[in-house]
């Protein structure tokens, strides 16, 4: 154990001026073998606690060798020798296999380069480290603090940085073009356990899986035992042990949109797949079968036009690009929405839900109901109704197909047009587009314990009345969580999202600010208080001057995005769902006994007070990765300025990032990339980079204004000076299309036929790319040599002809460039292998 990596920093003796640390070694043992199975989890914990023990100034070698990049960083910070030494690693030991290296590594070394003091840093250092920092960058809001770090810098690294991440901000992976049509969730919660996306695009778990229901161990290999009166099916079931923190990352791209049920969660990825992880009793992961996984599976079906995606508690939805919806899992209410035919059955694969009236936009699936928003603005709802859940005003156990809910009853023509809706259990909310609030639907441990203490009244009523001989007041407990309710609200805002909990809800306005309602019990409404609020009110906790980006509710807890990517939690914390150690001791918790059915006494223990958290707090180590829009770029920079700024760079500089792209995006459909590479005279790389951007906007792209004047530019590069070689033509004539100057095409015309004859130029085309050559080709139009022969001297019956002087082939007049005839010969023999140019005029 001596002569582990961790610890040979912490075996040297300290030196007279350095302070002992004598929980330094401990922690690096402790987390000795945690290191070796999952560095990303120990690199956590360790930087947790290094950000509490400020007087920790180690050597970070160790750290670096292990990959505990964060914790090194966090080292680092406290020397300006350790920052130069980092940059050194990461140069000589990382650049190499920088393809080894997963989302979240390159991500907490960009967090570490954009911290670090650029002045203090000699030439090489600052050059190094600037190249890694335009390569490693992977997200926008990364390449966003990339642009504003290189205002700041002057000389050529500061043009560097700036046009390499300018380059990919502008692209179709800056703006988002290549990601899903849905709304981006990066954040989810259910009961007791919460999972957010981070900007390395790795999920973090935090809280238990397993809701208490279910009395299960989780054996090593991962299957979980059952009772021994459970059937062979129930055996066979998997889910991820109980937590409290762990990752998850995806084969295949990044997580976009992360839905949490209650023991699964389903994943829609940056390249338009969906994934499931999870309990799957009842087929809610959508794989086809009942066996739970602790690692991503995907949903087999082609799901790219996906524009709506939910998971309910055991069930799950999801909407398509046409307005169709498919739903899967759980189906015993009529949840599925598949109609009464199928019943209660469940479902193991997304099954489309028939005779819909209109396409749908919005789908929130919640624990036993599913409700669906039109693109009518109307609301459509299916599932259980014991509670409330479908909005009309009387008790449906069962429905099993979507009917369209009046948030005004009696009226037939409904006069307010819903915006957004959102639910996850019982409580349902929806938004108009006059900026109303409706909602429907009540937790039904509320409604037991309202019941409870009505009981408990009537009881205390009946022994004062036996006393007095006055028979006890009747005490029944109102069903007014039957039909749709209007919520009062004085926001002053357009509200932009809606989120809720099992007893709580949250919106969020067009400025940043969060409103929250509903029972406090636990926190949920992040004042400081358990006081209800029956209206929406301001969160005025946390840090001043925070703008929100987002909300999110789970059972008892709210979590919320500042525009900046960190993660804020707040209320039930007893399984670790808000993602918080909690500082306060444990004390012994509450339990009440209450009799139930039969004589049955039932327990309910409420969590102590270190199981809470009372108001906003920081989620350490994580930030969370949010879309960046159009609108955001724009401000920051534009096409024109950074075309601009490539015409008058030096060409050593374009050379530098000419061979910058290449290295980072190397597959990357940008204009102002290929413009650099034209600059620095890399014309082969410009062809292959205007390929790619004619492959990712499709057939109509040729007529684009920006391909057209770069194709222009190209081509008089190919056909200026000395020429270009026969294979650079070759791959211009394939892949460039033909400029709309005349001169320019007679040009590559005259080329052409050269090019083609090269046996190399055969030798290396495919029967498909000659056909593509081929058809590419055709003969211009100019106006031909004539000789006037006045009117009178050519008798009327006389046919007028062309003649080729170079031929003597004949034929009409026409203005045609090349003989007919001569053409058409010559096009035979080039498909029969031989070689013939046709004759000039």
């Amino acid at each position: 154990m001596e002569n582990h990596p961790l610890h040979s920093a912490s075996n040297a003796q300290p030196g007279p001026s350095e302070p002992r640390r004598p929980g330094f070694e401990t922690f690096l043992r402790r987390y000795e073998k945690t290191v070796q199975k999952d560095a990303g989890y120990a690199d956590m914990e360790l930087g947790s606690w290094l950000l509490t023990n400020t007087d920790i100034d180690s050597p970070i070698q160790p750290l670096l060798k292990n990959s505990l990049w964060h914790s090194a960083a966090i080292l680092a910070s406290r020397k300006e020798s350790s920052q130069k030494e980092y940059i050194t690693f990461i140069t000589q030991h990382t650049f190499s296999r920088m393809g080894e290296l997963s989302q979240d590594e390159m991500a907490k070394i960009v967090d570490f380069l954009l911290s670090v003091n650029w002045l203090s840093l000699e030439k090489k250092a600052f050059n190094s480290a600037l190249i890694y920092l335009a390569i490693c960058a992977k997200s926008p809001p990364r390449h966003m603090d990339c642009i504003r770090l290189s205002q700041q810098m002057s000389g050529e690294q500061g043009q560097l940085l700036f046009f390499m991440s300018a380059i990919y901000l502008l692209s179709p992976r800056g703006i988002g073009a290549h990601l899903p049509k849905c709304t981006p969730r990066p954040c989810s919660g259910s009961s007791n356990w919460s999972i957010f996306v981070d900007e390395g695009g790795r999920m973090s778990v935090s809280g238990n899986m397993q809701t208490s229901h279910r009395a299960s161990t989780l054996e090593t290999n991962g299957t979980l035992k059952r009772p021994a009166d459970d059937s062979k099916r129930e055996e066979r079931q998997k889910s991820p042990p109980p937590l409290p923190y762990r990752h998850i990352q995806l084969d295949e791209g990044k997580p976009y949109s992360v839905n949490c049920g209650a023991e699964h969660c389903i994943i829609l990825s940056t390249e338009r797949k969906v994934y499931a992880f999870g309990y799957n009793k009842y087929g809610q992961c959508g794989t086809g079968d009942d066996v739970g996984s602790e690692q991503p599976r995907e949903i087999v079906g082609d799901w790219s036009d996906i524009i709506a995606i939910s998971s309910g508690q055991f069930h799950s939805g999801l909407i398509r690009a046409d307005g169709s919806v498919y739903t899967w899992g759980w189906g015993m209410y009529g949840q599925l929405g598949l109609g009464r035919r199928r019943g209660g059955e469940d479902a193991y694969v997304p099954t489309r839900v028939p005779d819909l009236p209109e396409p749908m936009q919005q789908i929130e699936c919640g624990r036993v109901h599913t409700v669906l928003l039109g693109r009518s603005g109307a609301i459509y709802v299916t599932g259980g109704g014991t509670y409330g859940q479908l909005g009309i005003p009387r008790e449906i156990r069962k429905r099993f197909s979507f009917q369209k809910l009046a948030l005004v009853p009696g009226q037939k023509e409904q006069p307010r047009r819903v915006v957004a809706i959102a639910t996850h259990f019982y409580h349902t909310v929806a938004l108009t587009d006059t900026n109303e609030l409706y909602e429907w639907g009540r937790n039904p441990h509320d409604l037991k314990m309202k019941m409870f203490v009505l009981k408990r009244l009537r009881n205390a009523q009946a022994k004062a009345g036996e006393a007095k001989r006055v028979p006890p007041e009747h005490v029944d407990v109102p069903k007014d969580y039957f039909g749709v309710s209007r919520v009062n609200h004085s926001v002053g805002e357009p509200i932009v999202s809606l989120a809720t909990g099992l007893s709580h809800a949250a919106l969020l306005t067009k400025s940043g600010r969060i409103f929250t309602w509903g029972k406090a019990l636990d926190h949920q409404l992040g004042h400081g208080s358990k006081v209800e609020k029956h209206e929406p009110h301001l969160l005025e906790a946390g840090p001043p001057n925070l703008r929100w980006a987002s909300v999110f509710c789970g059972g008892h807890y709210t979590m919320a995005v500042t525009t900046d990517g960190k993660l804020y939690t707040w209320g039930r914390n007893d399984f670790g769902q808000c993602g918080i150690v909690s500082d306060k001791p444990p004390t012994t918790p509450r339990k009440f006994t209450f009799k139930s059915k039969g004589d049955v006494k039932r327990c309910v223990q409420l969590p102590d007070e270190s199981a809470y958290v009372a108001r906003p707090q920081n989620v350490p180590n994580i930030t969370i990765e949010l879309p960046v829009a159009r609108e955001a770029i724009a401000e920051l920079l534009t096409p024109a300025e950074v075309l601009d700024r490539i015409r008058s760079s030096p060409v050593q500089l374009l050379e530098a990032t000419s061979s910058s792209i290449k290295r980072a995006y190397p597959s990357l459909p940008s204009i102002p990339a290929a413009f650099v590479h034209y600059m620095s005279g890399q014309l082969e790389r410009s062809i292959a980079t205007l390929r790619l951007v004619l492959d990712e906007r499709g057939p109509g792209a040729k007529k684009d204004t920006d391909v057209l004047t770069l194709t222009r530019l190209i081509w008089e590069g190919l056909l200026g000076g000395d020429g270009p070689s026969r294979s650079l033509l070759k791959t211009a004539l394939l892949t460039l299309p033909q400029p709309v100057d005349d001169a320019l095409v007679k040009r590559i015309r005259q080329v052409w036929p050269e090019v083609w004859d090269c046996p190399e130029t055969q030798a290396g085309l495919s029967g498909p790319e000659k056909a593509s050559m081929l058809a590419k080709w055709a003969p211009g139009s100019v106006s031909p040599n004539r000789i006037l022969i006045p009117g009178d001297r050519v008798s009327p019956k006389m046919p007028k002809i062309r003649v080729w002087a170079s031929c003597g082939h004949a034929e009409p007049p026409s203005d045609a460039s090349h003989c007919g005839e001569c053409i058409r010969e010559w096009l035979e023999t080039v498909r029969d292998g031989t070689s013939h140019q046709p004759c000039p005029p």
